[in-house]
């Protein structure tokens, strides 16, 4: 499966790398991308798609989120260890707010990171 397909890659030209910087929850995931049969999740909110770089957040296997950079190349040739199952696109996601997104593992995340109760 295509990660990045055309309508992907022109939602992601409205945000270009560091585009959403300070809008802390309110910044935009535009795509999302996951591991099948594993925990694996990256939520993309801004690239630079001639370098095939983005930026967003990762929940790995054990629910922890980290803001960070991550190869669009390598998230393509990435297959689970079990089965060898590439990363697929969530065909169904459209772009939300952070502080929207239904992942509980975020949004512990992002209340922890931005200091709410």
């Amino acid at each position: 499966m295509k990660l990045v397909t055309k309508e992907i890659s022109n939602r992601l030209a409205k945000y270009p790398l560091y585009s959403q910087d300070g809008k802390k929850k309110e910044a935009i995931a535009v795509a999302k991308f996951f591991l099948p049969l594993g925990a694996w999740t990256w939520f993309v909110m801004e690239a630079n798609l001639d370098d095939n770089i983005a930026y967003g957040i990762t929940v790995n296997g054990s629910g922890e989120c980290e803001f960070g950079y991550f190869s669009l190349t390598e998230l393509q040739e990435l297959r689970a260890t079990r089965f060898r199952l590439p990363v697929e696109r969530d065909i169904a996601f459209e772009p939300t707010k952070l502080a929207d997104l239904d992942n509980e593992f975020v949004q512990r995340f992002l209340a922890k990171k931005y200091e709410e109760a």
